[in-house]
């Protein structure tokens, strides 16, 4: 069962958010490292930063799984769809995740207005 906890926003063109964005938002708020993200690493902390910043750049970006992947040190497509269906599942009663993902959510969407903002 798929909840809609954090909807989709429409947006085309410069609204929607780069995976870079997104990539510098995650890492700022875990404390890890591009590195850390994008590595082998399988200790729970990094890990679950990996699956949220699946997550926000499936949901709120253009870019497909495939794209993620490539973009996260090569990681195969269905490995970015576990992720995404593997925090899509915690969002449904884990407030801490509920509140983690809100939480980048907005810093994402406050960096791409401030980034539409210095180009008018």
């Amino acid at each position: 069962m798929r909840v809609d906890v954090y909807p989709v926003i429409p947006a085309a063109g410069p609204k929607w958010p780069k995976l870079l964005e997104v990539k510098q938002i995650v890492c700022e708020y875990y404390d890890i490292t591009k590195a850390q993200l994008e590595g082998e690493v399988r200790t729970a902390w990094p890990v679950r930063a990996r699956h949220v910043f699946c997550y926000l750049a499936r949901r709120y970006t253009i870019a497909s799984s495939r794209q993620i992947g490539q973009f996260l040190g090569g990681r195969d497509h269905s490995t970015v769809v576990h992720a995404f269906q593997k925090i899509e599942l915690l969002l449904i009663d884990d407030q801490k995740m509920k509140d983690e993902v809100g939480e980048l959510r907005a810093r994402i969407f406050e960096k791409v207005s401030q980034r539409i903002g210095e180009k008018s």
